[in-house]
Protein backbone atom coordinates (compact mmCIF):
# COMPACT_ATOMS: atom_id res chain seq x y z
CA UNK A 1 0.00 0.00 0.00
CA UNK A 2 1.08 3.43 -1.08
CA UNK A 3 1.07 5.94 1.73
CA UNK A 4 1.04 9.62 0.41
CA UNK A 5 1.87 12.18 3.05
CA UNK A 6 -0.29 15.23 3.61
CA UNK A 7 2.06 17.06 5.32
CA UNK A 8 1.67 20.90 4.92
CA UNK A 9 -2.59 20.10 6.26
CA UNK A 10 0.09 18.09 9.42
CA UNK A 11 2.07 21.12 9.46
CA UNK A 12 -0.79 23.69 9.81
CA UNK A 13 -2.14 20.78 12.91
CA UNK A 14 1.77 20.20 14.45
CA UNK A 15 0.60 20.26 17.93
CA UNK A 16 1.39 16.51 18.35
CA UNK A 17 0.73 14.68 22.10
CA UNK A 18 1.06 11.00 23.11
CA UNK A 19 -1.78 8.49 22.48
CA UNK A 20 -3.41 10.17 25.81
CA UNK A 21 -6.22 7.73 26.23
CA UNK A 22 -3.38 4.70 26.13
CA UNK A 23 -0.77 6.41 28.25
CA UNK A 24 -3.42 7.38 30.79
CA UNK A 25 -4.91 3.47 30.79
CA UNK A 26 -1.45 2.19 31.41
CA UNK A 27 0.65 4.11 33.18
CA UNK A 28 -2.15 5.03 35.49
CA UNK A 29 -3.56 1.83 36.00
CA UNK A 30 -7.11 3.22 34.58
CA UNK A 31 -8.48 0.44 32.45
CA UNK A 32 -9.05 -3.05 33.29
CA UNK A 33 -6.32 -5.68 33.73
CA UNK A 34 -4.71 -7.73 29.96
CA UNK A 35 -4.32 -10.89 31.99
CA UNK A 36 -7.37 -12.17 30.10
CA UNK A 37 -5.82 -11.33 26.78
CA UNK A 38 -3.49 -14.12 24.74
CA UNK A 39 -0.64 -12.08 24.56
CA UNK A 40 1.58 -12.51 21.47
CA UNK A 41 5.09 -12.09 22.73
CA UNK A 42 6.86 -11.38 25.49
CA UNK A 43 9.95 -9.33 26.51
CA UNK A 44 13.09 -11.19 24.45
CA UNK A 45 16.74 -10.63 25.79
CA UNK A 46 17.43 -11.39 22.24
CA UNK A 47 15.10 -9.06 20.55
CA UNK A 48 17.86 -6.19 21.73
CA UNK A 49 20.28 -7.29 19.15
CA UNK A 50 17.46 -8.40 16.43
CA UNK A 51 16.39 -4.75 16.90
CA UNK A 52 19.63 -3.06 16.62
CA UNK A 53 21.01 -5.03 13.82
CA UNK A 54 17.90 -3.75 11.92
CA UNK A 55 18.83 -0.61 12.75
CA UNK A 56 21.87 -0.50 11.30
CA UNK A 57 20.93 -2.20 8.05
CA UNK A 58 17.87 0.13 8.15
CA UNK A 59 20.19 3.28 8.37
CA UNK A 60 21.91 1.98 5.59
CA UNK A 61 19.54 1.11 3.47
CA UNK A 62 19.95 -2.67 3.25
CA UNK A 63 16.26 -3.04 4.86
CA UNK A 64 13.40 -2.74 1.75
CA UNK A 65 11.17 -5.27 2.07
CA UNK A 66 8.21 -5.34 3.91
CA UNK A 67 8.30 -8.46 6.53
CA UNK A 68 11.35 -6.95 7.90
CA UNK A 69 9.99 -3.51 8.97
CA UNK A 70 7.68 -4.93 10.25
CA UNK A 71 10.28 -7.52 11.94
CA UNK A 72 11.83 -4.27 13.41
CA UNK A 73 8.99 -2.95 14.73
CA UNK A 74 8.39 -6.09 16.31
CA UNK A 75 11.72 -6.38 18.11
CA UNK A 76 11.59 -3.15 19.11
CA UNK A 77 8.26 -4.15 21.26
CA UNK A 78 9.80 -6.99 22.40
CA UNK A 79 12.88 -5.29 23.61
CA UNK A 80 11.00 -3.33 26.58
CA UNK A 81 12.49 0.23 25.47
CA UNK A 82 9.29 1.90 25.52
CA UNK A 83 8.68 1.59 28.75
CA UNK A 84 12.25 1.72 29.86
CA UNK A 85 13.29 5.39 27.79
CA UNK A 86 9.10 6.10 28.71
CA UNK A 87 10.31 9.68 29.94
CA UNK A 88 12.58 10.11 27.30
CA UNK A 89 9.95 9.65 24.67
CA UNK A 90 7.55 11.49 26.41
CA UNK A 91 9.50 14.52 27.11
CA UNK A 92 10.78 14.87 23.38
CA UNK A 93 8.03 14.01 21.83
CA UNK A 94 6.03 17.70 21.76
CA UNK A 95 9.59 18.96 21.21
CA UNK A 96 10.48 18.08 17.82
CA UNK A 97 6.74 19.37 17.17
CA UNK A 98 7.41 22.71 18.98
CA UNK A 99 11.04 23.76 17.34
CA UNK A 100 9.46 22.68 14.21
CA UNK A 101 6.66 24.97 14.45
CA UNK A 102 8.98 27.71 15.93
CA UNK A 103 11.09 26.91 13.07
CA UNK A 104 14.19 25.79 15.21
CA UNK A 105 15.26 23.15 13.04
CA UNK A 106 19.02 22.54 14.70
CA UNK A 107 16.67 21.86 17.59
CA UNK A 108 13.77 20.05 16.19
CA UNK A 109 17.04 17.36 15.17
CA UNK A 110 18.43 17.44 17.94
CA UNK A 111 14.98 16.46 19.68
CA UNK A 112 14.74 13.76 16.89
CA UNK A 113 17.83 12.36 17.66
CA UNK A 114 17.32 11.56 21.19
CA UNK A 115 13.88 10.00 20.08
CA UNK A 116 15.40 8.09 17.28
CA UNK A 117 18.10 6.57 19.69
CA UNK A 118 15.84 5.14 21.44
CA UNK A 119 13.33 3.83 19.27
CA UNK A 120 14.18 3.99 15.58
CA UNK A 121 10.60 3.19 14.59
CA UNK A 122 9.34 6.02 15.99
CA UNK A 123 7.31 8.10 13.07
CA UNK A 124 7.24 11.75 14.85
CA UNK A 125 10.85 11.86 15.01
CA UNK A 126 11.75 10.93 11.44
CA UNK A 127 8.72 13.45 10.21
CA UNK A 128 10.47 15.99 12.03
CA UNK A 129 14.12 15.07 10.89
CA UNK A 130 12.71 15.09 7.24
CA UNK A 131 11.35 18.31 7.28
CA UNK A 132 13.55 20.17 9.20
CA UNK A 133 16.68 18.74 7.36
CA UNK A 134 14.73 19.80 4.33
CA UNK A 135 14.27 23.34 5.70
CA UNK A 136 18.21 23.22 6.50
CA UNK A 137 18.84 22.28 2.64
CA UNK A 138 19.84 19.00 3.91
CA UNK A 139 18.84 17.24 1.10
CA UNK A 140 20.54 13.67 2.14
CA UNK A 141 19.19 13.65 5.55
CA UNK A 142 16.15 14.33 4.72
CA UNK A 143 15.65 12.13 1.94
CA UNK A 144 16.85 9.30 4.15
CA UNK A 145 13.90 10.09 6.95
CA UNK A 146 11.48 10.26 4.17
CA UNK A 147 12.58 6.83 3.12
CA UNK A 148 12.05 5.78 6.73
CA UNK A 149 8.85 7.21 7.53
CA UNK A 150 7.27 5.62 3.77
CA UNK A 151 8.65 1.95 4.67
CA UNK A 152 7.35 2.10 7.99
CA UNK A 153 3.83 3.36 7.22
CA UNK A 154 3.84 0.73 4.56
CA UNK A 155 4.65 -2.04 7.48
CA UNK A 156 1.88 -0.57 9.34
CA UNK A 157 -0.53 -0.58 6.98
CA UNK A 158 -0.07 -3.83 4.85
CA UNK A 159 -2.72 -5.65 4.26
CA UNK A 160 -4.92 -3.79 6.84
CA UNK A 161 -6.75 -0.65 6.35
CA UNK A 162 -7.81 -0.25 10.02
CA UNK A 163 -11.91 0.18 9.44
CA UNK A 164 -12.91 -2.92 12.24
CA UNK A 165 -11.26 -5.19 14.55
CA UNK A 166 -10.54 -7.56 11.90
CA UNK A 167 -8.54 -5.18 10.41
CA UNK A 168 -6.96 -3.24 13.34
CA UNK A 169 -3.64 -1.20 12.72
CA UNK A 170 -1.14 -2.84 15.36
CA UNK A 171 0.18 -0.59 17.59
CA UNK A 172 4.01 -1.35 19.31
CA UNK A 173 4.94 2.24 20.60
CA UNK A 174 2.58 5.13 21.79
CA UNK A 175 3.31 7.27 19.04
CA UNK A 176 1.77 4.88 16.80
CA UNK A 177 -1.70 5.76 17.03
CA UNK A 178 -1.80 9.58 17.06
CA UNK A 179 1.12 9.65 14.43
CA UNK A 180 -0.33 7.44 12.00
CA UNK A 181 -3.73 9.04 12.06
CA UNK A 182 -2.29 13.26 11.32
CA UNK A 183 -0.09 11.40 8.52
CA UNK A 184 -3.03 9.86 6.60
CA UNK A 185 -4.53 13.55 7.16
CA UNK A 186 -7.19 12.90 9.41
CA UNK A 187 -8.64 15.08 11.97
CA UNK A 188 -9.88 12.99 15.63
CA UNK A 189 -13.47 13.77 16.74
CA UNK A 190 -13.77 11.39 19.59
CA UNK A 191 -11.29 8.41 21.58
CA UNK A 192 -12.31 5.41 23.31
CA UNK A 193 -10.78 2.54 24.93
CA UNK A 194 -12.42 -0.71 24.39
CA UNK A 195 -12.15 -4.76 25.02
CA UNK A 196 -13.58 -6.93 21.80
CA UNK A 197 -12.65 -11.04 22.05
CA UNK A 198 -9.65 -10.73 24.89
CA UNK A 199 -8.14 -7.67 22.52
CA UNK A 200 -7.59 -4.07 23.04
CA UNK A 201 -8.14 -1.25 21.13
CA UNK A 202 -7.98 2.49 20.83
CA UNK A 203 -11.14 3.11 18.50
CA UNK A 204 -10.27 6.81 16.95
CA UNK A 205 -13.17 8.55 15.79
CA UNK A 206 -12.10 10.51 12.51
CA UNK A 207 -12.92 13.09 9.50
CA UNK A 208 -11.62 12.98 6.21
CA UNK A 209 -12.08 16.58 5.75
CA UNK A 210 -11.03 16.57 1.92
CA UNK A 211 -13.99 14.66 1.16
CA UNK A 212 -16.20 15.13 4.50
CA UNK A 213 -16.53 11.52 5.51
CA UNK A 214 -16.58 10.83 8.98
CA UNK A 215 -15.36 6.52 10.32
CA UNK A 216 -13.87 5.03 13.05
CA UNK A 217 -10.34 3.53 13.05
CA UNK A 218 -9.00 0.80 15.05
CA UNK A 219 -5.75 -0.18 16.94
CA UNK A 220 -4.84 -2.80 18.43
CA UNK A 221 -2.26 -2.17 21.90
CA UNK A 222 -3.20 -5.31 23.60
CA UNK A 223 0.73 -5.39 23.24
CA UNK A 224 1.33 -2.11 24.48
CA UNK A 225 -0.84 -2.91 27.53
CA UNK A 226 0.56 -6.70 28.10
CA UNK A 227 4.18 -5.09 27.84
CA UNK A 228 3.26 -2.50 30.70
CA UNK A 229 1.87 -5.25 32.88
CA UNK A 230 5.07 -6.77 32.18
CA UNK A 231 6.98 -4.16 33.05
CA UNK A 232 5.01 -3.05 36.32
CA UNK A 233 6.03 -6.88 37.29
CA UNK A 234 9.61 -6.73 37.06
CA UNK A 235 9.36 -3.14 38.73
CA UNK A 236 7.59 -4.63 41.72
CA UNK A 237 10.28 -7.57 42.11
CA UNK A 238 12.59 -5.23 42.77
Amino acid sequence: MAVIFRLNRLQNRIKLSLSTSVVTCALLAGCQSTQSAAPQWTVSPQAESTYVNLVEQAKSQQVSDISQWQKLRDSYSQTGRELKHYKTIYDYTPLVLQALNAQDFKGCIKNAERILAVNYTHLTAHFGAMNCHRALAHEPESYHHQLMLNHLMDAIAHETNGRSYEFAFKAYSFDDIQSLVYLFGLTIRDRQFVTHNDRHYDKVSVTESDINENFDLYFDVTNILYLVDQYKGQRSTQ
